[in-house]
């Protein structure tokens, strides 16, 4: 990534269009273009339009400074069917004029696009002498597995963005002849000393929307292995999202007798602050492509034990300085390496003051200098 240069280096400005299919639920992908956004505005003066389609009047979920202009496009694809379903095609024609239109009228110097919506196949044949940016926040390891037919064909289009940004070398991996660049997040420095470890609570939380990718089952059966042999303390779950597997979730807690050490603590606006009471964060999910959450759980002085899921985790988690990778899929296994974490107040100690010290490689200054970098290149401005 490039170093990042004060805001009194620009001479230029910038108009941003950048597309999200909402901007209403919790995400990781919302939480980071929230900052992404404020960032622009305040730090480099650009002008950012953000372009939803199924907005309507909902609040948004992250604050996003005043400066910021917004545009929905009101498309209400049938969430409970297929893109490729005839409802939604025809859903896809209008969101493709209603987004022609609004790029001809407010004339964005660059797009940038973190939709997995249809816009993203036809996003590039629109004015095609505007930049085109796609961001992947999912893995290409899930993107790609059994991919034939028509969705072989859509993912070709991808090629024709100027810039594929992923977010690690790994994922780079998957787009071989993509032109891609690689951008990590960043995570924005703590507003205020965590607590020491030893004065945090016997808890171990994990955090993320209650989903399959996330495999909760397998971190409540870690847990269940281990949770008699220390008594004192707690898994705290928090997340929404599908309630059929949330209600699977308790089941498991009461089938293994968790019910005094395994919570669902539904949704939090203040996940920061519990996390500065936890010591250790859990995570055991299929795929995590750069998880923001193992940033925000460094910064706070937690120790983070996680599976080596393809491929976020390794990216972020030097495995026995700041953090524990474990075997992938391997609940058991994680189970051990939690005991043993545990069990070792000095390992912890070790683990968390290097978290804390080693997460300032991913600092807003120097992943935001990088995409500056890239968009001045795509527009040119910097040989004007």
């Amino acid at each position: 990534m490039q170093n990042y240069f004060p805001l009194t280096d620009y001479t230029y400005t910038m108009k941003i269009a950048y597309l999200i299919d909402q901007f209403f639920e919790h995400g990781g992908i919302e939480k980071i273009l929230a900052q992404k956004i404020n960032y622009w505005i305040t730090h480099f003066g650009y002008e950012v339009v953000l372009i939803t389609c199924r907005q309507q009047e909902k609040p948004f979920v992250y604050p996003l400074v005043e400066q910021v202009q917004h545009i929905d496009l009101n498309i209400q694809y049938d969430l409970s069917k297929s893109y490729f379903t005839r409802v939604n095609i025809l859903k896809s024609q209008k969101h493709c004029s209603a987004l022609k239109q609004i790029i001809k009228k407010i004339k964005p110097d660059v797009v940038i696009s973190t939709s997995f919506t249809p816009d993203q196949y036809f996003l590039p044949y629109i004015n095609k002498s505007i930049p085109k940016i796609k961001e992947l926040h999912a893995s290409g390891f899930t993107l790609t597995k059994n991919m034939g037919g028509l969705k072989k064909r859509l993912f070709q289009t991808l090629k024709k963005y100027d810039r594929l940004v992923v977010l690690n070398e790994r994922e780079q991996a998957y787009f071989p002849d993509y032109p891609t660049a690689i951008i990590t997040n960043f995570i924005e420095a703590a507003a205020t000393e965590v607590a020491d470890l030893d004065k945090k609570k016997n808890i171990i939380l994990a955090a993320g929307r209650i989903a399959p990718v996330k495999q909760y089952d397998h971190l409540l059966k870690a847990w269940a292995i281990v949770a008699k042999d220390f008594p004192d303390w707690v898994l705290h779950l928090y997340g929404a999202g599908d309630a059929t597997l949330k209600n699977k979730l308790q089941d498991l807690i009461n089938t293994h007798q968790l019910t005094t050490q395994a919570y669902l603590m539904g949704g939090t606006q203040v996940l920061a602050e519990k996390m500065d009471e936890a010591k250790i964060f859990g995570m055991t999910s299929e795929t995590e492509c750069f998880p923001m959450v193992l940033l925000e759980a460094q910064r706070s002085g937690m120790v983070v034990l996680s599976y080596q899921s393809p491929h976020g985790p390794e990216s972020i988690i030097n495995h026995d300085i700041d953090g524990l990778l474990t075997k992938y899929n391997d609940f058991e296994e994680y189970a051990r390496r939690l005991a043993g974490l545990i069990g070792d107040n000095q390992k912890m100690h070790y683990l968390a003051q290097n978290a804390r010290r080693n997460v300032s490689r991913f600092s807003a200054d120097v992943v935001m200098g990088a995409w500056n970098h890239l968009l001045m290149t795509l527009t040119q401005k910097d040989k004007k």
